[in-house]
């Protein structure tokens, strides 16, 4: 679906534009050939491919590197496992630390259904 059918037209309705926005700028093709815009288009999209294809490449082989480098790097301390016994509660500790959760769930709670009034301090 072409929206001008002939070059004519084309170029005149760019023109009513151009001057629609106080532009007399005229558009044509010859402007691109002349400025080298063709060959600075086909310049910007081969640099862009080699970026993106390093990029790619770089995060495919990220795996094999690491797992190359894995024996030389330390071990760093896991998160998600349980902590050092010295490091942990006593266990005549563990209910007095369940029961301050619990209440200091149980007043969030309390405090969430209560209706929010601004408390202002007296200023006497």
């Amino acid at each position: 679906m072409q929206w001008c059918a002939r070059k004519e037209e084309r170029d005149v309705l760019i023109v009513l534009l151009a001057q629609g926005n106080g532009v007399g700028v005229t558009f044509d093709v010859t402007r691109i050939s002349d400025g080298n815009g063709m060959a600075i288009a086909i310049t910007g999209m081969v640099i862009v491919f080699v970026a993106l294809t390093l990029i790619a490449s770089f995060i495919g082989s990220l795996p094999h590197v690491l797992r190359f480098i894995d024996p030389y790097l330390p071990a760093v301390h896991d998160h998600a496992g349980s902590p050092p016994p010295d490091e942990q509660l006593p266990s005549d500790e563990l209910p007095i630390v369940a029961a301050i959760g619990y209440v200091l769930q149980q007043e969030v709670l309390r405090t969430a259904s209560q209706p929010s009034s601004p408390k202002v301090p007296n200023a006497t």
